[in-house]
């Protein structure tokens, strides 16, 4: 990694070595599965051997790499990873950290809360929208053998299998540069892959399953929602006849509507409530809209006749790296999009 790091910003390079070093504790604490479960209580064993089920299945059932991954425990770092995020405040183009070999990134993690919080105020004297958040798992993208870490067993289970299946689809497909390609698709995968692990496992009617479910249409209807206040807000900050100043002011009027709108959708779960609580900004929406665009993949599921590992599939053709030069440019969403309206439909089926 010596060259890549010296090719980067000094402070990206200081950050990449800070956070290389935790990791590498991270995975040289490692122990295996079957050697830390006597160390964990009964609800940590549980969640352990709900990770191994969804592992089976993801690999079974939907075609997924698992190989190397969660086979470990390791307990060196207990807290959740702090990802921060970043926009200007009058635009909706999120602020982008340049990391080797996956491009640029619209976000960036911290395992010490105290860099996090550093890095949040660095970009706020900027004057730019800031998001701060935890989060329990992660990804190497097949790079290294991802341990079980304590964060991941504090959820609850059907996020445990979500997460499990999610961070197997960025193993399974992740394009360079593309994060909200790469997110969408994972939540895709995720959502998907976790109401037929329950369906399977528990039945159709089972309160997991319908809950998972409630979840996947919730989703849809809540990025309608955040598509519809996007569009708002992207007319506002075009405006040219309106100043900076009026345009932030006109804003928070935007906000305090969509907050008041928002408790009127019927949904069925919890998983969106805090919209409706918590401080609007920039960050947070386009955090939100990173998982979206559910809607052309649920098309592409249809095309596939439902068939998951197809969809999957068709999605993988879409590879930058193998596209025609004058497609390389496209967006993946653009790319997904032309081709169901051609009507190729579901190019991953094995019959194709």
């Amino acid at each position: 990694m010596t060259l890549p790091l010296l090719l980067l910003p000094g402070c990206m390079a200081g950050y990449l070595v800070k956070q290389g070093a935790t990791q590498l504790r991270v995975l040289a604490h490692r122990v295996p599965v079957e050697e830390a479960l006597p160390t964990l209580d009964e609800e940590a064993r549980t969640k352990v051997a709900l990770v191994e089920e969804a592992k089976a299945f993801a690999k079974s059932a939907l075609g997924l790499p698992v190989e190397g991954v969660y086979e470990t425990y390791s307990s060196f770092h207990a807290d959740p990873i702090w990802n921060i995020s970043a926009c200007p405040k009058d635009r909706l183009e999120p602020y982008t950290w340049r990391y080797p070999v996956v491009g640029r990134l619209p976000y960036i993690g911290f395992y010490d809360r105290e860099d996090a919080e550093k890095e949040r105020l660095r970009l706020l004297a900027m004057d730019l929208d800031v998001m701060m958040y935890g989060a329990g798992a992660f990804s190497s993208l097949g790079w290294f053998e991802d341990p079980i870490v304590p964060s991941m067993l504090r959820y609850r289970p059907v996020t445990l299998v979500n997460v499990v299946i999610h961070e197997s689809a960025h193993r399974y497909l992740y394009f360079s540069g593309q994060a909200a390609f790469n997110e969408s698709f994972a939540s895709f995968v995720g959502d998907v892959g976790t109401i037929r692990f329950f369906a399977s496992r528990d039945g159709p009617d089972h309160p997991n399953t319908r809950y998972v479910k409630g979840v996947r249409t919730d989703a849809r209807l809540f990025e309608a929602f955040i598509d519809t206040l996007i569009a708002k807000l992207e007319a506002l900050y075009d405006n040219d006849m309106l100043s900076r100043d009026q345009k932030l002011a006109r804003r928070e009027t935007l906000f305090q509507e969509a907050q008041r709108n928002f408790r009127a959708l019927p949904l069925q779960t919890g998983v969106h409530d805090r919209f409706a609580t918590e401080p609007l900004d920039n960050a947070r929406i386009l955090a939100m809209r990173r998982y979206g665009r559910q809607a052309l993949f649920d098309r592409l599921l249809e095309a596939c006749q439902g068939d998951l590992t197809a969809a999957m599939r068709t999605v993988r053709t879409l590879d930058p790296r193998h596209a025609p030069r004058s497609e390389k440019k496209k967006d993946p969403f653009a790319r997904l999009n032309a081709l169901l309206d051609g009507g190729n439909g579901c190019t991953g089926s094995k019959a194709s």
